[in-house]
């Protein structure tokens, strides 16, 4: 059964013979048992919340909606649930490893586990997720920073044009500081044309 969205889309993007996808505002009630189930599973452990139950999901992105500067959506592909996309701004987390700029904005993400195999799909979620940042026109600048390990988001992260600036320590792992301006995701998606 699909869910009853409650509130219209702030992102939507048609992808000619693959579908639609749309990023609707995290709504707790709806969307966090979908979340729990996500990141209660392997593939997810770098988003450091195996063996968490409902309630703390629930209580940890409560918090994070309360936060000055933060923003968080569910993506659908074709009405259905697919990824989370957590957006901040980097001053209040990355302001001693770099030179934060006010038109930077901090990115996370986390797809859902697939139910089958689409010809790249989580890249066409990632396309999704960048234009829809680079669409607010006072974001220059994406910034993110990945686990060393998570080898998957690395490539991701290559393909959209990031560059890795410096390995850091955060509280909770060890992470490459990314950036990513318009011009470089613009000149990314034209080399794949190529």
């Amino acid at each position: 059964m699909k869910p009853v969205l409650q509130s219209k889309a702030c992102f939507s993007k048609n992808i000619e013979g693959l579908g639609s996808f749309e990023l609707f505002p995290l709504d707790l009630d709806e969307h966090v048992p979908i979340i729990h189930n996500w990141v209660n599973q392997k593939y997810a452990e770098y988003w450091q919340m195996l063996d968490t139950t409902t309630k703390q999901v629930y209580e940890a992105y409560e918090y994070l909606l309360a936060q000055k500067d933060y923003y968080i959506c569910m993506g659908y592909f074709e009405g259905e649930p697919c990824f989370l996309l957590e957006c901040y701004h980097p001053k209040h987390v990355l302001s001693k490893f770099y030179n934060v700029e006010d038109s930077d904005c901090g990115m996370h993400i986390l797809v859902a586990p697939p139910d089958k195999k689409i010809k790249s799909f989580t890249w066409n979620i990632f396309q999704t997720i960048m234009e829809f940042l680079f669409s607010d026109h006072r974001i220059q600048r994406v910034v993110v920073e990945p686990d060393v390990r998570n080898e998957k988001v690395h490539k991701l992260n290559r393909k959209a044009g990031f560059t890795r600036y410096k390995k850091i320590q955060l509280l909770e792992k060890e992470a490459y500081l990314e950036f990513c301006t318009r011009e470089q995701f613009k000149n990314a998606l034209q080399n794949q044309i190529i």
